[in-house]
């Protein structure tokens, strides 16, 4: 059997001998529902020898993404890369409204949000190992675009 959830202040509820009765024991409902599962599982699996594996994936616990392949191509938000380096880095979206943002445009290039357009992408930048590819489109859905002011800055010239 599974071990009892304990409420907040460390009591343990006693075990309760069917699973219509969990709803008189429990004011919270997320509790309820909690403890409501904790008996469904119990019953499935009474008498069994279990694995922390089934036990997590039959309470909902484990992931639902499936594990990537070694082969995978991770995609990451400029964000969420901080911190972490990979030896190709593909910098796609280099064009004004979008690195830089629409509104740090609109603000003026001294503006702060300018300046953190610009850490943003510096960042981008310095998750590099190796090789290092950014790209630009002239047109982003149907409207014409221009390189990116950072690109310029770069000494890079199309």
């Amino acid at each position: 059997m599974l071990p009892a959830a304990a409420a907040p202040d460390g009591a343990v509820p006693p075990a309760l001998p069917a699973t219509n009765n969990v709803r008189r024991s429990f004011s919270c409902p997320s509790l309820y529902h909690y403890r409501l599962n904790n008996c469904r599982v119990n019953k499935k699996f009474e008498g069994e020898d279990v694995s922390l594996h089934q036990l997590l994936h039959e309470l909902g616990l484990t992931s639902k993404t499936p594990p990537k392949p070694s082969e995978a191509i991770p995609c990451f938000t400029i964000h969420a890369s901080k911190g972490m380096e990979f030896r190709h880095v593909y910098l796609m979206g280099l064009v004004e409204d979008q690195l830089p943002s629409w509104t740090a445009v609109k603000k003026g290039d001294n503006s702060l949000e300018m300046q953190e357009e610009r850490r943003n992408c510096f960042v981008a930048i310095t998750r590099t190992q190796e090789t290092l590819t950014m790209t630009f489109s002239a047109q982003v859905f149907g409207w014409v675009k221009q390189p990116s002011r950072f690109l310029r800055e770069m000494g890079i010239e199309l």
